[in-house]
């Protein structure tokens, strides 16, 4: 990220010498909000591999609370490929109704959950918060169907 050790630790609100202990493996982040803030700066700096293990890494203690409705606070940062893909798939529903189709049958699960979203907001208060309260309900079902995918995985 072209940033020193003490830029990054006040970038990510971390002490520079948790940032240390980190990056030598001495201690590992085990706070939601840390590795939220790891993640966000991993999407950042366009490290998609890095999101997936901070991603994963959350999903896993999520999994072992008690409560199934946590949520991770992060500021919404798309990647160039979600970027792509969000886009993509509006100028397809607007313009290209074979190609959205396609994109329906092929997205099957992450319509339903989107769908789900839809169903729990009021649409009849509309303004500019109706979006953020549907991505918010969004990513805490997303979170739900991971943990949920995790808890069976680990059944097995």
């Amino acid at each position: 990220m072209d940033l020193s050790q003490e830029e990054l630790a006040k970038k990510l609100d971390l002490a520079p010498m948790t940032l240390s202990r980190f990056e030598r493996g001495v201690q590992v982040p085990r706070d939601v909000e840390v590795l939220a803030r790891l993640r966000d700066a991993a999407i950042e700096a366009n490290l998609p591999s890095d999101q997936m293990m901070f991603q994963g890494v959350i999903l896993k203690i999520l999994e072992q609370k008690s409560d199934y409705e946590v949520t991770v606070s992060a500021r919404p940062v798309h990647t160039p490929e979600s970027w792509q893909l969000m886009h993509a798939a509006r100028i397809a529903a607007l313009y290209f109704p074979n190609e959205a189709a396609a994109m329906r049958k092929a997205a099957r699960m992450s319509l339903e959950l989107v769908n789900e979203a839809i169903a729990s907001v009021d649409f009849t208060v509309f303004d500019e918060t109706v979006y953020v309260a549907l991505e918010a309900k969004l990513d805490n079902l997303v979170t739900q169907w991971k943990f949920q995918q995790i808890k069976e995985q680990n059944q097995k």
